[in-house]
């Protein structure tokens, strides 16, 4: 921490997780069990019939058939779920962060922090750190706002060195 920072507060029941792992875990796992994880083929429609969900249609228009299927795809679910009269309450939300690999001017840290007052998380991951804490409501796109990175960035730059 920066000289200055006059105020701490430990939480040591606190937990982070990497992400990105545990989306790879959770893939791993369910394989492990049996099912089958494509990557990088987009679903356009879950089919049924007699009203039992019979599989999937790919964007490429494969059929992939399925005795169930987990539907995890958050904001994007709305179209594949209206044909059966389900509305989900989703609201899509988009969230910024910047990954710091450690040693290259990025803070070296051990213990997860939150700067309060500017409501930026710093999260030790192995060989990097992540700052986030931005959330956008702008509906389904890809638009990035950098802006809100160097928000994340500026803050950081307040309370740690590097």
């Amino acid at each position: 921490m920066r000289d200055g920072v006059v105020g701490r507060a430990h939480f040591p029941d606190a937990a982070t997780c990497d992400p990105y792992r545990f989306v790879t875990e959770l893939a791993d796992r369910a394989a492990g069990y049996g099912g089958t994880v494509i990557e990088g083929r987009g679903v356009v429609e879950v089919l049924s019939s007699g009203g039992r969900v019979k599989g999937v249609r790919l964007a490429d228009d494969e059929v992939l058939e399925a005795e169930s299927v987990v539907l995890a795809t958050g904001a994007y679910s709305q179209s594949l779920t209206a044909k059966f009269g389900l509305h989900l309450p989703l609201q899509a939300g988009k969230g910024y962060h910047r990954d710091l690999v450690s040693g290259e001017g990025a803070p070296s840290m051990k213990i997860a922090c939150v700067f309060a007052e500017a409501a930026v998380f710093c999260t030790p991951m192995g060989d990097f750190t992540r700052l986030a804490g931005t959330l956008e409501f702008s509906g389904v796109n890809h638009e990035m706002r950098r802006g809100r990175l160097e928000q994340l960035t500026t803050a950081a730059r307040r309370y740690v060195e590097g």
